[in-house]
């Protein structure tokens, strides 16, 4: 293995280079089938120059075939009210409005029904959500409150209310006074928590620029910190 190295890479350049003497080189004296023992005659530093550019190039060939990392996901969180903190899953599945309980809470503004979000109230942030061991309903937390318990399924008999979010208008159902109640008193302000209508009651005219073309596919580089991603990804280098 030694000579199949060395041989093909170090043969050629003794074979051009001159002697010490001004002379060709004392190597093409030698019959073809004996050039590679003339190699073990070379200089040791020039042995050993010869194996480490054949190594140098087998390490660059054998990375090249390695298959380039691309994006991986580490994280896939669910966020059950909307501008409340997430929950993070190990799967996640989908129905017909996107990831399986993300945003189908909101709170609203009890007067204008205008869409509550952290944008406004930074406060937010501090509401924890989970599930409970039953997956039937969110226990809420937040500093200096009781626990909450929301059913994530409200009755369909509550009250119903006209909701604003950016530009469009959606009717959701009223959940608890309860809930109300604990999320005014946590927030200093009026407002209620609202739940999406289920399929067939639930419209909301999706906006063509938001919808996703596979001839215009991008990826927006945001600090996770500040935003509220239903998946995380990295790149090759770390990119999240």
């Amino acid at each position: 293995l030694f000579l199949v190295l060395v041989t093909p890479v170090e043969l050629p350049l003794a074979l051009l280079s001159p002697a010490s003497n001004g002379s060709r080189s004392p190597i093409l004296s030698f019959p073809q089938p004996l050039c590679f023992i003339a190699a073990m005659a070379l200089p040791e530093e020039a042995m050993l120059g010869a194996i480490g550019v054949v190594l140098v190039v087998l390490v660059v060939y054998l990375l090249s075939t390695f298959r380039k990392p691309g994006l991986r996901v580490t994280k896939l969180v669910v966020y059950p009210i909307k501008s409340c903190r997430g929950i993070s899953v190990s799967t996640m599945h989908t129905d017909e409005f996107g990831p399986t309980l993300d945003r189908r809470f909101m709170l609203a503004r009890t007067d204008s029904g205008l869409m509550v979000s952290q944008r406004e109230t930074p406060k937010m942030a501090l509401i924890d959500v989970a599930l409970d061991q039953a997956g039937q309903a969110l226990r809420v937390n937040a500093p200096g409150q009781p626990e909450l318990t929301v059913s994530l399924k409200p009755s369909l008999d509550n009250p119903r209310k006209t909701c604003t979010i950016w530009d469009d208008k959606v009717e959701g159902v009223l959940c608890s006074d309860e809930a109300h109640a604990w999320f005014s008193a946590f927030l200093n302000k009026s407002v209620q928590l609202v739940a999406m209508l289920p399929k067939g009651q639930h419209t909301r005219k999706v906006d063509p620029q938001y919808v996703l073309r596979r001839s215009s596919f991008c990826i927006m580089k945001l600090p996770c910190s500040n935003s509220c991603p239903a998946a995380v990804c990295h790149g090759p280098h770390n990119q999240q």
